[in-house]
């Protein structure tokens, strides 16, 4: 962070365009749920405020961050990262 300047944010996001559907289907594969489509009244009964911002399901870009600071992510991306299932086993299972 010594490249970026005082009040500067930055967004550190490997990939882009990963959808929220892909992101809860792989979540309920790992959890061995089925997931269903639910319609806007729905959602917003279960998720409130945040139905929206699901909804909308924004990207995320990283090029400004990777410009600005010469960051390259190393890590695999998000959708692998859940399906390699550690989120899935021992105490992380008890947060589901």
């Amino acid at each position: 962070m010594e490249k970026g300047k005082g009040g500067e944010t930055f967004l550190a996001v490997g990939e882009e365009g990963v959808r929220i559907k892909d992101v809860q289907a792989a979540i309920g594969k790992g959890l061995g749920l089925e997931v269903v489509e639910i319609s806007e009244e729905e959602a917003q009964k279960i998720y409130g405020w945040m139905a929206g911002l699901i909804a909308k399901d924004g990207s995320a870009s990283s090029e400004w961050t990777r410009e600005k600071l010469g960051w390259v992510p190393k890590e695999v991306g998000l959708l692998e990262d859940i399906e390699q299932g550690h989120y899935f086993e021992g105490e992380a299972k008890k947060l589901w």
